[in-house]
């Protein structure tokens, strides 16, 4: 049987080019910051979509919710640690590192938290943040509502902030496609041992690329994932 197609995944190209950002061989930037794709960090940058809309902003330093939720990792991390609160470790031979056993779920849930809602379009419309104009993920987290760029941008940071501070190895990314009609926005995480987890907030999946093959919501493969079928 031949191997099925990995889904397109050139929203952030279009973009790019929608805008015209594209420099060969130098920084791809809009508005001053890095646009995130799926090779590039996601902290201090900005999304943009295939299709004009809002150009999300994210900076860790700046913001006024990020470092909460932060802390919040922290704190129930410690309280796992200290036998207040009961949860299986996601990894459960990692042991030694009780980030990387517990801050991938605890990631997960904080998102879907943090983002109850669905409709943006309140906050797009107040703020003018049509046809590229930038807004700070904080405004979407402070009216607690958030599609799944917003929700794959809101663990990205998390998961990428306990890396840059030593808490947990590897890299994470944002991942996009478009798969049957239809374009959508995931978090990819991705261990040294070449492990990777997708955490997708708004699909209500939290697991590894493989397992998400069964009961398939959709397809989190990019082209380092051709042997996956």
């Amino acid at each position: 049987m031949a191997k099925r197609r990995v889904p397109d995944m050139s929203r952030t190209s279009l973009g790019i080019r929608r805008v015209g950002a594209f420099v060969p061989n130098l920084a791809v930037e809009f508005g001053g910051r890095h646009i995130i794709g799926r090779d590039t960090r996601i902290d201090k940058g900005v999304s943009l979509g295939g299709s004009a809309r809002e150009a999300i902003v994210i900076d860790f330093n700046l913001s006024v919710f990020l470092p909460d939720i932060y802390e919040r990792i922290h704190d129930e991390v410690d309280d796992i640690r200290a036998g207040r609160r009961s949860m299986l470790p996601f990894f459960p031979r990692v042991q030694h590192n009780p980030y990387l056993g517990y801050a991938i779920p605890l990631i997960f849930s904080l998102t879907k938290e943090a983002m109850p809602g669905v409709d943006i379009d309140p906050v797009i419309n107040r703020h003018g943040l049509h046809n590229d104009q930038k807004g700070d993920l904080d405004l979407f987290i402070g009216n607690e509502v958030g599609v799944c760029r917003h929700r794959a941008l809101l663990a990205g940071v998390l998961i990428e902030r306990l890396i840059d501070e030593s808490y947990m190895d590897g890299t994470v990314r944002v991942n996009r496609n478009e798969w049957l009609g239809g374009a959508h926005a995931w978090t990819r995480y991705t261990r040294p041992n070449n492990q990777v987890v997708i955490i997708d907030a708004m699909q209500d999946y939290c697991g590894l690329i493989n397992n998400s093959r069964t009961g398939l919501k959709w397809d989190y493969r990019n082209p380092l994932d051709s042997n996956l079928d």
